[in-house]
């Protein structure tokens, strides 16, 4: 039986056990985290009918709305590179992409908080569950996309083809980190549950999904604009968007360091959910 020594001191006064641990937990969690994920995915599809079709028809319907409306003239956007609804699907694509990340932490462990209280399975084991998922989601909407791109434009470039996976990836890193920063505090404080959608429709006024990216302004510095400029740039030609390997190297840190802060909060978390 695996023995656990808890101490009054903090977990940085011994920073390489600390790490060691870390890398331990997140090593036996691969296979956790993948047997957690395929028992929620079996248990998911029994409660619904039409499966993964739920992934693609709201991004569909949305961008269905949207070329309806701009050709009424409801509204009017500047050109863009891609026609308009392929613009605004793959725009809906890549934001739903970033939400699934954000919102998968959260999710895993208010939905195990009996586990987390009453057992000592790694918290990494449910963050690979739920990446998991967002990478099932990711490979059911980069179908759907493939199949729009072809329709609506053509064959894309074979150079171009891995950059799009890219950007999603970077997405995906953006919104893990983001959601592991903040899970500690919405598992403790329902107010960060009750203001994450307010966020989130205000930063989807702010992410250039249904109009071009601006060029410069305050709306340049949303970090989601170079990896969605570079997979919308994917589609026509094999070209980053000029930030995007900058984004990229900060995502993947701040995923790392994010996760590194959890560890530090998760002893309090546990005992204030047990």
């Amino acid at each position: 039986m695996r023995e656990t020594v808890h101490t009054a001191a903090a977990a940085l006064s011994h920073p390489l056990a600390f790490l060691i641990g870390a890398l331990a937990d997140a090593r036996r969690s691969r296979r956790i985290g993948w047997q957690l994920f395929r028992t929620g995915l079996k248990a998911g599809r029994r409660r619904l009918l039409i499966g993964h079709l739920w992934l693609i028809l709201p991004a569909l319907a949305t961008a269905v709305v949207c070329v309806g409306l701009q050709s009424a003239r409801v509204f009017t956007v500047g050109a863009t590179e891609l026609p308009y609804g392929l613009h605004v699907l793959t725009g809906i694509i890549l934001w739903q992409t970033f939400v699934d990340a954000l919102n998968a932490p959260l999710q895993e462990l208010e939905g195990s908080r009996h586990m987390i209280a009453r057992s000592r399975i790694p918290h990494e084991a449910l963050f690979v569950a739920g990446l998991s998922r967002v990478a099932l989601n990711c490979m059911v909407r980069l179908l759907l996309l493939g199949i729009a791109v072809a329709a609506m434009h053509g064959a894309p470039s074979w150079a171009a083809l891995p950059l799009l996976p890219a950007a999603m990836l970077v997405l995906v890193l953006m919104g893990t980190a983001l959601g592991l920063a903040l899970a500690p505090w919405g598992l403790l404080y329902g107010d960060v549950r009750h203001g994450m959608p307010v966020a989130l429709s205000l930063g989807f006024v702010l992410t250039p999904i249904f109009y071009p990216a601006p060029e410069g302004g305050l709306l340049s510095f949303n970090p989601l604009v170079p990896a969605m400029a570079t997979a919308r740039r994917s589609i026509l030609a094999p070209e980053f968007a000029g930030s995007f390997a900058a984004t990229a190297v900060a995502a993947a840190f701040g995923c790392v360091a994010a996760w590194l802060v959890y560890r530090l909060a998760q002893p309090h978390v546990v005992e204030t959910l047990g």
